[in-house]
């Protein structure tokens, strides 16, 4: 689901003439399965543990000339500094926002299935959009 303030970050970013917003490419995972909204300021939740292996992380940008689709990608790894209930953490849902931490979240989505991870698991969400 885009959000508002992610419309308002896309006009701004197309159209805008003053100082351009950040690019929205960095990728947060949260274990909140509430539905999106495009209210939203920020992800519920979102796994930001110190030295964890789950925390957003800058998403690969690919995109062909002349096509009409961009793809977003990386891939998360779980580790023992995310912790969770008896070490595990299933990501319900995954955002998209255009800084490392804060700034502005301009698109969430449920994962499904969900995914729950242990030490070593791996997860690669990939947005694609299509014009």
């Amino acid at each position: 689901m885009r959000n508002k303030a992610g419309v308002d970050h896309q006009f701004a970013t197309s159209y805008g003439t003053a100082a351009q917003p950040a690019a929205l490419n960095w990728i947060s995972l949260t274990e909140n399965s509430a539905a999106p909204l495009d209210t939203n300021t920020s992800l519920a939740g979102e796994l930001n543990n110190a030295g964890g292996g789950l925390n957003r992380k800058q998403a690969t940008y690919s995109h062909t000339t002349g096509t009409n689709t961009a793809l977003l990608t990386t891939t998360f790894t779980k580790n023992a500094s995310d912790g969770g209930a008896a070490d595990t953490r299933t990501v319900a849902k995954a955002g998209l926002q255009n800084a490392p931490a804060g700034g502005t979240t301009g698109y969430e989505t449920l994962v499904s299935p969900t995914a729950p991870l242990v030490s070593g698991d791996t997860v690669t969400p990939n947005w694609l959009f299509t014009a």
